[in-house]
């Protein structure tokens, strides 16, 4: 079994759904609330996901790519 779990561990966290974007910008929120940052930041990192998703959109881009490339947004804001 924990090979099992481990394999798990192991994988990158993929994001499947607009469920795991609004799931990380939560998670994005409460790291930086804990460690005292403003809320101005994240809130900026809000806006420019939420900005960066209506111009994908309207580049007629599919949600699979849109996705990937807020994953790719967040990944590089760490």
């Amino acid at each position: 079994m924990s090979n099992y779990n481990n394999m798990f561990e192991n994988q990158p966290e993929q994001i499947d759904s607009l469920s795991d974007i609004t799931q990380l910008a939560n998670n994005v929120t409460q790291l930086h609330l804990e460690n005292n940052k403003s809320n101005d930041f994240v809130n900026e990192i809000i806006k420019e996901m939420c900005n960066l998703y209506i111009n994908e959109s309207l580049k007629g881009k599919d949600e699979h790519s849109i996705l990937e490339t807020l994953e790719q947004f967040l990944v590089n804001k760490k």
